[in-house]
């Protein structure tokens, strides 16, 4: 039987605003005093928010993602005592047997990186990068064409104007 899973009100007011619960997570991660989370909401989005919700919505989703990741960085640091014990046991090394643990805990860690990621916001942050690039390639350009421009300009004789006092 599947455990019991309660919404919390920011998950709530996550699906009326899309981008409520990310900014309100976000925030919670950083530490940001729950006043000032509750206000900027108000202020963003028009919702009521008490410090009790916050708190609620930190300790229910925030806080036991923050121990997963501490967790999966104390697994990182025990594999990798572990191979240095090994190598420091045996110069020559088992190479298999540490290059399973390697690619054990990669696996491991980017599994968990990808379990969190958003992919629309993956893609929109693809695209925004996209853009950027060609936004710069196009200045580039720009810039040369001005080079250009400017080169042109200094070989070019200047007209005089006519003595008119002769």
């Amino acid at each position: 039987m599947a455990p019991f899973y309660r919404r919390t009100k920011v998950e709530e007011l996550g699906e009326k605003h899309p981008a409520l619960r990310e900014f309100v997570e976000e925030r919670l991660a950083r530490r940001v005093p729950n006043p000032q989370i509750a206000a900027a909401v108000l202020e963003q989005w028009g919702e009521t928010l008490s410090e009790q919700v916050l708190s609620n919505h930190y300790q229910l989703r925030v806080w036991p993602r923050e121990n997963l990741d501490q967790a999966a960085e104390r697994e990182g640091i025990r594999e990798a005592a572990l191979i240095a014990e090994l190598a420091a046991k045996d110069p020559r090394g088992d190479e298999a047997k540490i290059n399973r643990v390697l690619l054990t805990s990669a696996i491991v860690r980017n599994k968990r990186k990808l379990d969190d990621a958003d992919p629309l916001k993956m893609m929109g942050e693809q695209r925004r990068i996209a853009e950027l690039e060609q936004r710069d390639k196009d200045l580039e350009t720009q810039n040369g064409q001005l080079q250009v421009a400017k080169q042109t300009r200094r070989r070019r004789p200047r007209e005089r104007k006519p003595n008119s006092s002769v």
